[in-house]
């Protein structure tokens, strides 16, 4: 007999499946941030918007570091977006 899952249980599940694809769009950025690997001709192939969504727990160190270094990476991104509009604008 199958279970019928509630909506409470589906919203959770999405938000589940929501926050793991936000850790791992961060994940990725902060590394490429960290080798050096964003610049402005590739900015905009990040979506900046999805690393401020990310919902972090700051109860703990690890928790405050997540969260210095996802705003570190949001910041050059954005920084190396402006670059690039400025520099297409004056072309």
């Amino acid at each position: 007999r199958k279970m019928r899952r509630t909506m409470a249980q589906k919203q959770a599940e999405r938000e589940r499946e929501s926050y793991e694809h936000y850790n791992k769009v961060a994940r990725k950025a902060i590394e490429l941030i960290s080798a050096n690997k964003i610049n402005s001709k590739n900015a905009f192939d990040f979506d900046v918007m999805v690393l401020n969504k990310i919902p972090l727990g700051v109860e703990d160190e690890n928790g405050w570091n997540q969260a210095s270094a996802t705003l570190d990476a949001s910041a050059k991104i954005y920084g190396y977006r402006v670059d690039n509009t400025h520099s297409d604008a004056y072309r």
